[in-house]
């Protein structure tokens, strides 16, 4: 089972070694294990559970990130809300 090379937290930059056509992405929140991701070239943040996920800090750091346009969703809190509460939730894709 792999692991996660980093210890999430907002606003940290990062990469997924098993998509690089995702860009980098930037960590948005974080609630236990799972971490939220926006990505440069990928529309729309993702959830991941960081136990699990082949994360890795950014090789770049310094240059400014864009992000691809999503359309508005339900937030990360009212993700986690929604998990706490014991329903599922399904990442956009």
């Amino acid at each position: 089972m792999a692991t996660s090379n980093v210890d999430p937290q907002p606003g940290l930059i990062v990469e997924h070694s098993t998509h690089p056509e995702w860009g980098r992405g930037r960590i948005d929140g974080v609630d236990g294990s799972h971490v939220s991701i926006k990505w440069e070239r990928r529309a729309g943040s993702t959830v991941f559970d960081a136990r699990f996920n082949l994360l890795r800090a950014a090789a770049d750091t310094t240059t400014p990130m864009s992000f691809a346009k999503a359309a508005p969703g339900p937030s990360f809190k009212a993700r986690a809300a929604k998990r706490a509460a014991g329903g599922a939730t399904k990442p956009k894709a």
